[in-house]
């Protein structure tokens, strides 16, 4: 088990999993805001929490894996990167167990894990190597930041204002993250390549 765990911590395709993972999740919030089919419930705090909750879930998950076992997350970015797992895993829990038993509640519980979350992943940009990804990471970390600090500024907001920041934020965060996957694999695939091409070089060389 714990080799397989290392394996996924390795591996861009689940950094591409958390992303498909999070805007699956994130446009299901929406539409369960705005979609309700016909004898269905309409959406509730408790249904947009557990929603939520998974996505946090997921993005806890995933983070800690990497920080065990991915090769472009060293030194003082590891333990940034597991501190951001920890946190999720703990806030995605809490709303899964109906926490977020309000609207105030739901947007202060989650406004206030994106702001963390966000604040830590676009420093942790900054820490170590440049690496593949980093882009659309720091641009997932500002949106955070953004759409935090909107949920939090308005605590009397509705379920569907808050709902919809936070379902569209985690949308766009799915978008960014699939994209950081494939320039994570990219970066990979071009790697053995490159060296090859060194060592074609020094053998012509002699």
């Amino acid at each position: 088990m714990a080799t397989v765990l290392l394996a996924l911590g390795d591996s861009w395709g689940a950094i591409l999993f958390l992303g498909c993972a999070s805007l699956v999740l994130g446009a299901a919030v929406v539409a369960r805001l705005h979609v309700t089919p016909a004898g269905w419930p309409g959406a509730s705090t408790r249904m947009i929490g557990v929603l939520l909750g998974a996505q946090i879930l997921l993005y806890g998950l995933c983070h800690l894996l990497r920080a065990m076992a991915a090769p472009d997350v060293d030194g003082g970015r590891r333990v940034l990167v597991a501190l951001l797992g920890i946190e999720a895993l703990v806030v995605g829990v809490l709303l899964v167990r109906g926490v977020g038993g309000t609207v105030a509640a739901l947007g202060l519980v989650a406004g206030l894990f994106w702001l963390v979350a966000g604040v830590i992943a676009a420093l942790s940009e900054f820490v170590g190597r440049a690496r593949p990804g980093r882009g659309p990471a720091m641009l997932g970390g500002l949106l955070a930041i953004a759409a935090s600090i909107a949920v939090l500024s308005y605590p009397e907001a509705s379920l569907t204002v808050t709902a919809d920041v936070l379902g569209c934020y985690a949308t766009v965060l799915g978008a960014l993250t699939i994209v950081q996957a494939f320039q994570v694999r990219n970066a990979r695939t071009a790697r053995p390549a490159d060296r090859d091409r060194a060592d074609s070089g020094v053998a012509a060389g002699g």
